[in-house]
């Protein structure tokens, strides 16, 4: 006999975000934004704040060469376009996608700081709310978000005490803080089809569903990567899958970028789509 897995040992654990509880079950689009770079701002107190389009307040693959490197203007666009679709969709999840994969930011992933960004260019909450825009500009009211799940807090609280207490029945899950509107982070994806896989896991396992349709916001270059290679890989439908182009080539110009998209395919060819 195979072993019996242990049982979840909080409510926590065993949360499903498509429960009632959960603000999120509606929600049927997926935005993501693919990560290519930390925003990691100087911490120096004596010196003027660092402007988001200077590449001192970026932490680059120290591999890849200074020309061959993407402008800051471009990732800064790339957030900016990112925040603009969730806005003008209220069943858009923005899902901002990439992990720790730069030693000089630390354990700072790419996710924590496009979302570190996105609250300095939009303030908090990014101007998402579960209810979707307000005033058809987008900017949901964060004062009912935090009063929704205040409520949520004491409803959760006194069904925990009403189960203490012999009255039976499952707590509903506690309130999720790392949630601020329609907006979360996936902090683990290494590359651009972990970026595509992994968010739309992060989809599933918040809003309980996969989603009917699909936004990829990465520089265009990277069309063919997404929309044909990664796309395919995970048998996802042409018709339901967007890649939105946003920025340049990089500061090696058109044909560096095209040079390397062009070995990336063939090294995806080699070792099949999931480059194994």
């Amino acid at each position: 006999l195979s072993p019996r897995l242990p049982a979840p040992r909080s409510a926590s654990l065993a949360f499903n975000y498509s429960s009632p509880a959960s603000p999120f079950a509606h929600l049927s689009a997926l935005v993501i934004v693919a990560g290519h770079a930390v925003y990691n701002p100087p911490h120096d107190a004596s010196s003027p704040t660092t402007p988001f389009s200077s590449p001192a307040a970026w932490a680059f693959d120290e591999a890849v060469p200074e020309a061959s490197r993407p402008r800051p203007a471009d990732l800064v666009a790339h957030v900016r376009e990112g925040v603009r679709r969730a806005r003008e969709n209220p069943e858009a999840l923005l899902v901002l996608s990439g992990g720790a994969t730069r030693a000089a930011a630390g354990p700072k992933s790419e996710a924590a700081s496009y979302y570190a960004l996105a609250e300095a260019l939009f303030g908090p909450g990014l101007g998402l709310d579960e209810e979707g825009p307000a005033g058809g500009a987008g900017g949901g009211s964060n004062a009912s978000t935090r009063e929704r799940r205040r409520r949520q807090t004491a409803g959760d609280d006194d069904a925990r005490h009403h189960s203490s207490a012999g009255g039976g029945g499952t707590p509903p899950p506690p309130p999720t803080p790392e949630h601020i509107g329609r907006v979360v982070l996936e902090e683990f994806a290494r590359d651009s089809l972990e970026n595509l896989l992994f968010s739309l896991c992060r989809f599933r396992q918040v809003v309980g569903s996969y989603p009917a349709s699909i936004s990829v916001v990465s520089f265009p270059v990277k069309a063919r990567r997404f929309s044909d290679l990664h796309r395919a890989a995970l048998a996802w439908p042409r018709d339901r899958f967007e890649f939105v182009g946003v920025g340049g080539e990089g500061a090696g110009g058109r044909e560096a970028a095209e040079r390397r998209e062009m070995e990336f395919a063939a090294g995806g060819v080699a070792g099949g789509p999931y480059g194994c």
